[in-house]
């Protein structure tokens, strides 16, 4: 089926015309995907040429999936090329720059992370710790630990956790929820252990959910995953367990808007009219780190608010950004963990007094 492009330019109000490079560029989706959405005819030879330079590149994937083998830790392959092979089944399909792993267990996640770098990869930024208890407190705020193979640019990121905002388990619950919910695929002739499909599409809604869809290739995996895998009633009783199904209407008013197709699964309830406000706007400006200002800030709490229906958790999850970082627990040792609260406002102070200091 092929779709009009009036529902495309709906998020991209100052275009006279559907600009593909923009999907491509700020959404990451690739120019085989723009063309099997039909929002724009492209040559054969241009997608002849993206997928050789993607296979090219696919050549580095393996050689770094030999090495993960090698270190003797399991992991779980997230999203990327392995959610182009169980999409798509062709993993340069869809665009993939990084490789996502999950190590649920932090002692194998401390123990990969020394062998990559014995063997030649490097941190991509310096805020991992070393010390005692601190190590352990930078784990319980950050998520994931990015590497790069400066020898063939290719990037990982260790993730011990899949979001800690709406998979909130503790650790041993945790590694039980991932154990109970993996299987195997084939991707590029290895045997590669992933996410369940069911699991996998909850973590596809709540992450693009959590980040307000500011890239349209978050809705197009979930408009193409092949919903006919799904065990209907164990993804919604994930669904339920992490307070999740207010994602679905929301997903799929917004991909109603922007592709002119909704997302084939059962759902309840209707969006709430400020996240799709919001997340319109995230999609349609260009991607900022950092709040621009004080308004930006306030909107993403607000959203943060809605995103959780216990409030409890949106609480949680206000009073921590506010007062804490990882880059904290990097930035300076401190003998307890309450004082990091109070350097937050130290440190900002100090920023915004000499902006040239770190």
């Amino acid at each position: 089926m092929r779709f009009s492009h009036f529902n495309i330019l709906k998020s991209f109000l100052d275009f006279d015309k559907v600009d593909f490079i923009v999907l491509n560029s700020r959404h990451r989706l690739s120019l085989a995907q723009i063309d099997k959405l039909g929002l724009h005819k492209t040559k054969k030879e241009d997608l002849i040429q993206e997928k050789v330079k993607a296979l090219a590149e696919l050549k580095q994937v393996q050689s770094a999936f030999d090495q993960l083998g090698a270190s003797g830790i399991s992991f779980i392959l997230l999203k990327g090329i392995g959610l182009s092979q169980r999409i798509y089944q062709d993993p340069t399909f869809r665009c993939s720059k990084d490789l996502d792993i999950l190590v649920p267990n932090r002692e194998e996640v401390i123990q990969l992370r020394t062998f990559l770098l014995e063997n030649g990869w490097e941190p991509v930024y310096s805020y991992w710790v070393e010390d005692l208890p601190q190590r352990d407190w930078y784990l319980d705020l950050a998520n994931d630990e990015p590497l790069v193979n400066p020898e063939t640019g290719i990037n990982i990121e260790i993730h011990w956790d899949l979001d800690r905002l709406i998979f909130d388990l503790p650790s041993t619950e945790f590694q039980e929820l991932i154990q109970q919910n993996t299987t195997r695929i084939q991707v590029l002739n290895r045997s590669i252990r992933v996410l369940s499909p069911e699991l996998e599409l909850v973590y596809l809604f709540a992450h693009g959910a959590r980040h307000a869809w500011f890239r349209l290739k978050w809705l197009v995996d979930i408009i193409h995953y092949p919903v006919e895998k799904i065990d209907q009633p164990k993804f919604q009783k994930l669904l339920k367990r992490f307070h999740a199904t207010h994602f679905l209407p929301e997903a799929n008013e917004l991909a109603n808007f922007y592709f002119g197709r909704g997302i084939e699964l059962p759902m309840q309830g209707k969006p709430n009219p400020f996240v799709i406000k919001y997340s319109k706007e995230q999609i349609a400006n260009e991607v900022v780190i950092g709040f621009p200002n004080l308004k930006a800030f306030l909107k993403y709490l607000y959203h943060h608010y809605f995103l959780f229906e216990k409030k409890s958790k949106a609480f949680k999850f206000l009073f921590r950004t506010i007062g804490i970082r990882p880059q904290d627990i990097s930035a300076v040792k401190l003998p307890y963990y309450w004082q990091y609260f109070f350097y937050r406002y130290y440190s900002l102070l100090k920023r915004k007094m000499n902006p040239l200091r770190e």
